[in-house]
């Protein structure tokens, strides 16, 4: 298993094509949106998801498996990737609830948690991406921006800033050699 690219917002990885590959991406995911604040059942929503992708990956795809995800303000999304160009086949539950016996019932899981899903082919590069996303917590505000009265080096303009009326307008600093030129 590599990480091959990891912010704060975005996970990438290269994963064995092994029955541990499944935990290693669980893993990785969690440590993601935990950074990023998320609420311990959408953590745990976002684990499962990955890992019954990432397992369907090992079990019915081709090598390589790779994993991205990306988390903006209030939403994470991702895919897992393999060389397999068998697009996967949500299996039918039977009447009682239970499947067939054979497993299957993963992508049920899926599309009953994650906000979205989908899959689809990578014609350029053989091979197919199933992806998910997540709505999530909005990340926390932003700093507050400067008054929009302050103009470039910090002198107020017209109305703004801290010391409002007192302030001149300013023409084009660049025709002034640089400094500020009183209009």
């Amino acid at each position: 298993m590599a990480i091959t690219g990891q912010r704060p917002n975005v996970l990438t990885m290269a994963l064995p094509h092994t029955p541990e590959a499944a935990g290693t991406a669980r893993h990785a995911v969690r440590d993601v949106l935990e950074k990023r604040g998320w609420p311990d059942e959408l953590v745990e929503n976002a684990m499962l998801v990955v890992s019954e992708l990432v397992t369907n990956a090992v079990v019915h795809g081709l090598p390589p498996v790779e994993l991205r995800m990306r988390v903006v303000s209030g939403f994470a999304a991702g895919r897992v990737t393999d060389r397999s160009p068998e697009l996967p086949v949500p299996a039918e539950a039977e009447a009682d609830g239970e499947g067939d016996g054979e497993g299957g019932l993963g992508l049920a899981i899926v599309a009953a948690v994650a906000a979205a899903w989908g899959a689809h082919l990578l014609p350029e590069r053989g091979g197919k991406a199933v992806w998910f996303e997540f709505r999530g917590p909005p990340d926390p505000a932003p700093a507050p921006r400067p008054s929009p009265g302050l103009r470039l080096w910090g002198v107020p303009g017209p109305g703004g800033g801290p010391f409002r009326g007192t302030s001149t307008p300013l023409r084009s600093a660049a025709r002034s050699g640089g400094r500020p030129e009183p209009s």
